[in-house]
């Protein structure tokens, strides 16, 4: 993923979670940052759908469980 997407997702879990952006990169995973349980997780599906102008299909959203994963599939999606 390119850094404009990644900056893009940092601000998207940045205004989801309510914390700085420095505090989230490639490598955060909802084990690694408090503010994502399983609540919250669809609050950020819905942001970043949004931002990036993507949809999820349902039994993926389960598995998009970090910003690796995420930035993957919103990458496939734009490619498409």
């Amino acid at each position: 993923m390119s850094d404009k997407h990644l900056v893009k997702l940092q601000e998207v879990f940045s205004n989801v979670f309510d914390i700085d952006t420095d505090e989230i990169s490639h490598d955060s995973t909802m084990d690694s940052l408090d503010e994502w349980d399983s609540l919250r997780h669809l609050e950020v599906i819905t942001s970043v759908e949004e931002a990036f102008g993507v949809q999820f299909d349902m039994g993926d959203i389960i598995n998009l469980n970090s910003i690796e994963k995420i930035s993957a599939a919103i990458q496939g999606k734009l490619e498409k």
